[in-house]
This record gives C-alpha cells, sequence and structure tokens, in this order.
C-alpha cells in the first residue's frame, strides 16, 4: 500500500492509506465527486465521438485532458498554501514531471516547423504540458519558502 506520509492529526502517528482495502474505509465526498465528474466526462466524450468528426474529437479530449490535468494541480498548490508546508509530496517527482513536461512541449515544436497551422493542431497538448509547467513550478516553489516547515 501507499502511504500518505502526513500523519492523521490526532497524534497518534498514524499514516493515512493512499490506496487498498484501508483507504476505501476513509468515507469522503471527494470520491463522490471524482465517480460524478468521471461519469460526465466520459459522457460528453461518448457523446463528441458519436456527433462529430474524427478531429474534431480528437480536439475536444485535447483541450478536456488540458482542463483536467491543470485543475488536477490547483488543489494541491492550494492546500500546501493553508497548510504552510509541501509535507507528505516528493520534489524529486515534481522535478522530473517538470523535465518530462518541458522534453514533450520542446518534441513538439520541433517535430517540424511550427506554422499556425501545426500550432492550432496542437495547441491543446501544448497547453496541457506547458501549463503544467508553470503549476509544477509554483509547486517547486512552495518546496523552497515552506522547507524550514517540515518537523525532521
Amino acid at each position: 500500500f501507499y502511504y500518505y506520509r502526513k500523519s492523521a492529526g490526532d497524534g497518534s502517528g498514524e499514516r493515512l492509506p493512499l490506496v487498498g482495502a484501508a483507504a476505501e474505509k476513509r468515507p469522503g465526498r471527494l470520491a463522490t465527486w471524482h465517480l460524478l465528474a468521471g461519469g460526465l466526462a466520459a459522457a460528453v466524450l461518448v457523446l463528441a465521438a458519436w456527433l462529430a468528426p474524427r478531429s474534431v474529437v480528437a480536439q475536444v479530449c485535447g483541450y478536456a485532458s488540458a482542463a483536467v490535468y491543470l485543475g488536477a494541480y490547483v488543489p494541491q498548490i492550494v492546500h500546501n498554501y493553508r497548510e504552510r508546508s509541501t509535507e507528505g509530496l516528493s520534489m524529486l517527482m515534481f522535478v522530473v514531471v517538470t523535465i518530462a513536461n518541458i522534453t514533450y512541449c520542446m518534441s513538439i515544436l520541433t517535430a517540424q516547423t511550427p506554422t499556425h497551422e501545426y500550432l492550432r493542431k496542437y495547441a491543446a497538448w501544448l497547453l496541457g504540458a506547458a501549463g503544467t509547467i508553470g503549476l509544477e513550478l509554483i509547486i517547486l516553489y512552495q518546496f523552497y519558502i515552506y522547507r524550514h516547515s517540515h518537523a525532521d
């Protein structure tokens, strides 16, 4: 099982499980919202695939992916800000993901001469990767400014 490194907050020192049977025992409204959002997204994508040409479906999926990918970082940034801590996060993971997104953007921009049509075609994927670079840099900055708040 994977465990969140932050303690349960009750002074017991217990670690909170992220996955597995123990994690399923923790009730949460967030899981319900994830299921509803996932079901809605799947329904929209199936409808789009049924009604629209293939290139439109690809663009819709690309922009939906970018929106979800970008939106996934916001709760973590807000949580870090409120807690004034990055405890439980792996700085190495954020460094590696940032490098991966930089190289992904570079691969799109250097695959061929970036004409207006080419950039328009790949804008959704560039938005998702380049946008998250900015959000990852914010989290890396939070590692820096909250580095003394860890109780090591």
